[in-house]
């Protein structure tokens, strides 16, 4: 039994109840029904305690007695997890938001780097294209492949062959130690030609490569930097120091107070219209006797190789020239570029040519850089080897 005033379980026939004090109320219906709703208020309370109830009928007034049964014991209420699960929910959406955010939002920044990459590309490439071929070759450029006809190619050592182009449409080329100014202009499609020396060769621009040809024969040229512009420099000096040295012991040596010199210099003089060379061998006729194999178109032109400069002789095309004719011709290459002549007998040849205008002294032509190119220089060193091996009087 249980007290009906703070429902402490009571030994049976107890008169107070020990924990309250209060006097225990008579066994009956009453009671019964007290005690029920007892139980019904202790149900949400986690006890152990075994409680017994009157069983219906019993316990009826004046009986003077109660017969309990075992109550069932008090199911503690269960804890929702629908609170718990809904904070799991909350916080696992918010990483996954949190996540999408760095993930989408590193992606979508690389996509606007690459955009704006690709914008700025593309501003630079609209630039690079705006820039006209004519602006694009103005500068120093250096050859970096020597393509032959025949389709093979070789590696020219830095500075052998530079060319720069300037944006006044003049030029100054420095051919394997020579140095040679001329013109030279472009189109809009960046093809064109440069004239040095009177030879012109074709002109393009094709990217970031200048190539020169001519004959089936091309020259690549890149860039120049400052060391092939130094190397290129240095050839030119070299050349023109070599050239100098030559000059000095091979142009004005003639013998011009020898009577036999003056009377080759007068019998020659008079044929040296007609004494020619063409570049197929073949020489015209001369008063000294020698026989014409072939005739010549450029006789009437005064020189007498009038290819020296584009033409490489060979010994046997200049065998049939005679000691004077071979004298005029080697020293005729430099007369092409204004040299003046110290010898008598060759400043009043050269100046009965309508084609000659002295422009330098001999002093000043050979202290500047050599304005021959390779082909003249070869045939100056050709005609010498064979006034040498005739022993000719003019050396």
């Amino acid at each position: 039994m249980y007290c009906l005033n703070c429902g402490a379980e009571l030994k049976d026939g107890a008169g107070f109840c020990t924990s309250c004090g209060k006097p225990v109320q008579p066994v009956g219906p009453a009671a019964n029904a007290a005690q029920t709703q007892i139980m019904d208020n202790a149900a949400w309370r986690p006890d152990t305690t075994e409680v017994m109830q009157p069983v219906d009928g019993a316990g009826a007034a004046g009986s003077g007695s109660a017969h309990y049964v075992e109550a069932p014991q008090p199911v503690p209420p269960k804890k929702t997890s629908k609170g718990l699960i809904a904070a799991v929910v909350v916080v696992a959406l918010a990483l996954v938001g949190i996540l999408a955010a760095l993930v989408f939002g590193g992606v979508l920044g690389a996509d606007d780097a690459d955009k704006d990459a690709d914008k700025q590309e593309t501003k630079v490439t609209q630039k690079a294209d705006e820039v006209k071929p004519a602006e694009a070759l103005v500068g120093n450029w250096n050859a970096t492949k020597l393509v032959n006809s025949d389709g093979s190619d070789e590696i020219p050592e830095a500075g052998t062959y530079v060319i720069t182009l300037e944006d006044d449409g003049t030029c100054k080329a420095m051919f394997a130690g020579t140095e040679q100014k001329g013109t030279w202009e472009v189109d809009e499609d960046g093809k064109g030609s440069v004239e040095v020396d009177g030879k012109a060769v074709d002109l393009e621009l094709d990217g970031k490569k200048l190539i020169l040809s001519s004959d089936g024969e091309e020259i690549w040229f890149k860039t120049a930097t400052d060391e092939d512009m130094e190397a290129a420099a240095a050839m030119v000096g070299s050349a023109a120091a070599s050239t100098a040295k030559s000059d000095d012991s091979s142009s004005d040596t003639a013998k011009s107070t020898d009577a036999s010199t003056d009377a080759n210099s007068a019998d020659s003089k008079d044929d040296e219209v007609t004494a020619t060379v063409t570049s197929d061998g073949g020489s015209s006729s001369s008063s000294d006797g020698s026989s014409s194999s072939s005739s010549s178109s450029s006789s009437s032109s005064g020189y007498v190789l009038p290819d020296s400069s584009t033409h490489y002789y060979t010994q046997s095309e200049l065998s049939g020239l005679s000691d004077w004719e071979l004298y005029v011709a080697r020293n005729e290459i430099y007369a092409r570029h204004g040299r003046g002549f110290q010898n008598e007998d060759l400043r009043s040849y050269f100046n009965s040519q309508s084609w000659y205008t002295e422009v330098y002294s001999p002093s000043e032509f050979d202290s500047m850089a050599s304005p021959l190119n390779d082909c003249e220089k070869a045939n100056a060193e050709t005609i010498k080897s064979v006034e040498q091996a005739r022993g000719s009087s003019y050396l």
